[in-house]
């Protein structure tokens, strides 16, 4: 994969990723082909500081963490 596409790709998503996995990342991106690109940012990443969040202030519901890392699940 191109470098500009993996830097775009951590620029709108480096927050959401682990800061110490990042390397792993550019590594397994810089084997993937140009054309799987479209399919890797179109994924949609949660933000960990919301799940600090209800994991802290809702987490006595344990189905409420389930909700929110399985998209589409309800209870």
């Amino acid at each position: 994969m191109d470098a500009n596409k993996i830097d775009m790709f951590f620029v709108s998503n480096g927050k959401k990723l682990p800061s110490e996995k990042a390397a792993i990342i550019r590594e397994k991106m810089a084997t993937i082909d140009d054309s799987r690109y479209a399919t890797i940012s179109s994924v949609e990443m949660k933000d960990p500081t919301t799940m600090l969040l209800i994991s802290i202030f809702l987490g006595r519901l344990a189905l409420i963490d389930l909700c929110w890392v399985i998209p589409g699940w309800e209870f």
